[in-house]
């Protein structure tokens, strides 16, 4: 059994920093456990909490939440070690909201073209043209230097 007596300090205290504290979602927001006062010397270990809950420790003050969520709203707070001196820090609210943008998307085709060549010499155009409304196909066929032109339905 292992017996430990951890002591709260009144000589320096720890601060959460959020950038930003109000966010959109996909940004990345920046944390920092900072000490205020005279901070004692010796091995440290920060531990971040969301809603109570540790959900990071290690011996880094900074830790970026990248391409927020609103999973990721909540109270935040972060403790910090020194030996056997501990001190937590206040509470901080994040809020994530909205998108912060919307692909453009890529626009699709609107004319659509096929050439096809005939071993007797006849080369057929079929040309698709999607900016009108027309449910119509037409088609070009040049055959020993005749062009016959005609149109077919599109059957959905």
């Amino acid at each position: 059994m292992i017996n430990a007596l951890l002591l709260f300090s009144s000589h320096w205290n720890v601060i959460l920093e959020a950038n930003p504290s109000a966010a959109l979602s996909g940004q990345n927001i920046v944390l920092r456990c900072l000490v205020h006062g005279s901070r004692p010397r010796g091995p440290s270990t920060h531990i971040l909490y969301r809603d109570g809950k540790k959900i990071k420790q290690g011996n880094r003050y900074r830790y970026t939440m990248k391409k927020v969520k609103g999973g990721q709203e909540g109270k935040y707070h972060c403790t910090l070690t020194i030996g056997k001196t501990m001190s937590v820090s206040p509470q901080i609210t994040i809020t994530i909201s909205g998108i912060q943008h919307i692909p453009e998307l890529e626009r699709a085709p609107t004319r659509f073209e096929n050439k096809k060549e005939s071993d007797e010499g006849r080369v057929t155009y079929a040309t698709l043209d999607l900016t009108t409304k027309s449910e119509s196909v037409d088609v070009v066929e040049i055959a020993r230097g005749n062009t016959l032109t005609s149109t077919g339905q599109i059957l959905t």
